[in-house]
């Protein structure tokens, strides 16, 4: 799976035809415990480089727990 991050700062998640036969099949994505620690490095780095193509207006806006 890509994160694909456009200048405007929203992003599309795309699957490769494996990944999109994978999901169909199983109906989840499986990580083990060092693939899930590869995933959730690229996960952070992903989130801070994504933030940099927010507009500052979105870059300051904040989520509630509600």
């Amino acid at each position: 799976m890509k994160f694909i991050q456009k200048q405007d700062g929203s992003c599309d998640l795309t699957f490769s035809e494996t990944e999109i036969k994978t999901l169909n099949e199983t109906k989840k994505i499986s990580f083990t415990a060092e693939g899930l620690k590869y995933f959730s490095n690229d996960l952070v780095r992903m989130v801070v480089n994504f933030n940099e193509l927010f507009s500052e207006e979105i870059q300051k806006k904040t989520n509630s727990d509600d």
